[in-house]
């Protein structure tokens, strides 16, 4: 078992945002798996985890806040 754990936030950060981070560090573009060319991409373990709203908010709400 671990003795220590870092946990390292990226906020906005998707699987998207990190090929995307690195293709432009390698220069080399991957369609699966966890990619490579990026630090944390090359830790043991790392894993990513999404939290979306369980509500979805009805399309008029952000019309409705820009008029007022």
């Amino acid at each position: 078992m671990a003795q220590n754990v870092i946990v390292m936030i990226g906020d906005g950060m998707g699987w998207e945002m990190a090929r995307a981070g690195a293709i432009a560090k390698t220069g080399e573009s991957y369609t699966s798996g966890v990619g490579e060319g990026l630090s944390f991409q090359e830790l043991d373990g790392y894993s990513f985890v999404t939290k979306r709203s369980r509500f979805k908010a009805p399309s008029f709400t952000t019309d409705y806040f820009m008029l007022t």
